[in-house]
């Protein structure tokens, strides 16, 4: 079609000039040249011709023109079909066509990989900030911006419109050159540990990764494993010392031959506190350790608190503490062995803290544990405290009795492992009751 188009306007252009010619030729021996005014009256009819033959050509031109471009115009590279384009340029719409379908795809699955990473890095609890080569923000998460307490206006910075440490600032340097830093830094009196590390591309570095991550409960955890150490040592070596100088007392003769009974006492006292004391250790150690479920099953509380109770009935009445259950056979899901620990440490410590002549009361309804006592009571401004490990709130009396400081932190990792929570409610001399709310059973279908 585009060569019949071109072929037309060769045609057209070739009659326009013969006309043209034979015009003129007209002109010319139609003139009586013995005339004088024969100049004028030539250059009149040519110039007449002349201008009538280029209207005519740049009408015929321009209905030709618009007749050879109109289907290149209007092609649609996006349609189905392409009828009506010149055959002789079809390959190359097609190609276009599979160029632009190849972009479209290439964009779309940029656009896709973009919405990943960006979910990806949002999702992070950790600061994840991104430079380029140079040093400069080239991205940044929301974590990072909250813990630096920057927005996207610092993009094209460096990292010292958000900080100015100067260790952060030569890390990212340092990795700008191709190496790697580990840091620990606070940032807004917090602690964080900051992994900076280069991108490679073909020997050279096209962008660093900075990762900030919040090691607040590690610094906890270094913190409470420092205090556990110094207190098991100093519990530790209370009783041994106490063990070890009466027994060098007795051996050595000095002891005279009436103490000795009662030497042996303390030796005896002392051997059980030490015992109890490894013992609850152990049993925080394996509670630290466990996760799972696997070993759990139906409980019936009341016959948990049946079997503590009958326990714990002699050092009640050694104490004249009255002990009384009450409640229904609810059961939960959980570990027979914790569930009794649980209740026998609340019930023990309701016993030991109690008055002469008071009263421990442990109930069941549905899946609410209740212990409550009568005894000294725990002031309101040791309720976040008492949970601790070692933590005591009357050391005197704890040591009288012969309390570890561990038994209601054993208490609480029990009831964390079983989903459980605690409430509390004290008042100094006239009691405490400690309400612990399971999970309700849920028999298999």
């Amino acid at each position: 079609m585009l060569k019949k188009t071109i072929k037309y306007m060769c045609i057209c252009s070739s009659i326009c000039i013969l006309i043209t010619v034979f015009c003129m030729l007209g002109v010319f021996y139609g003139l009586d040249i013995k005339s004088g005014n024969y100049l004028i009256k030539v250059i009149v009819p040519v110039a007449l011709i002349i201008i009538g033959v280029i209207l005519v050509a740049t009408l015929i031109s321009s209905i030709l023109a618009d007749k050879l471009t109109t289907p290149i115009r209007d092609i649609d590279l996006f349609a189905q079909s392409h009828e009506g384009i010149y055959a002789e340029i079809t390959p190359l719409v097609e190609r276009i066509e599979f160029q632009n379908r190849e972009i479209a795809r290439q964009i779309d699955r940029v656009k896709r990989q973009k919405s990943r990473l960006y979910v990806v890095g949002e999702s992070m609890s950790e600061g994840l900030i991104v430079f380029d080569g140079d040093g400069k923000i080239l991205s940044m998460n929301s974590s990072a911006e909250k813990i630096f307490g920057a927005d996207s206006r610092v993009i094209g910075d460096n990292i010292s419109s958000i900080s100015s440490n100067l260790e952060i600032y030569e890390a990212i340097e340092h990795a700008c050159s191709g190496g790697k830093a580990i840091i620990t830094e606070r940032i807004s009196d917090k602690p964080y540990q900051i992994f900076v590390s280069p991108a490679v591309d073909k020997g050279l570095v096209s962008s660093v990764i900075m990762l900030v991550f919040d090691v607040s409960e590690l610094e906890k955890s270094e913190k409470i494993r420092r205090e556990f150490s110094a207190n098991v040592s100093h519990e530790l070596k209370t009783p041994l010392t106490t063990i070890l100088g009466y027994s060098q007392i007795i051996n050595n003769g000095i002891a005279k031959t009436e103490d000795i009974s009662n030497f042996m006492g303390k030796i005896e006292h002392e051997t059980t506190r030490l015992i109890s004391l490894v013992d609850d250790i152990m049993k925080l150690s394996r509670l630290d350790e466990e996760n799972s479920t696997d070993n759990f099953s139906e409980i019936t509380l009341m016959d948990v608190i049946e079997d503590v109770c009958e326990r714990l009935l002699h050092r009640a009445n050694k104490n004249n503490v009255s002990l009384v259950i009450s409640g229904d056979t609810s059961s939960i899901a959980g570990d027979l062995l914790q569930i009794t620990e649980l209740v026998y440490n609340l019930t023990d410590n309701a016993i030991k803290y109690n008055k002469p002549g008071g009263m421990v009361t442990i109930s069941v309804s549905g899946n609410i544990l209740t212990v409550k006592d009568t005894g000294i009571g725990i002031p309101e401004k040791y309720f976040d405290r008492i949970y601790e490990r070692f933590f005591r709130v009357d050391k005197s009396h704890s040591k009288k009795i012969g309390g570890t400081g561990l038994g209601l932190s054993i208490v609480k990792h029990i009831a964390q492992r079983h989903g459980a929570t605690i409430n509390l409610e004290s008042r100094e001399n006239i009691g405490t009751i400690f309400t612990v709310t399971f999970q309700k059973f849920k028999k298999d279908a």
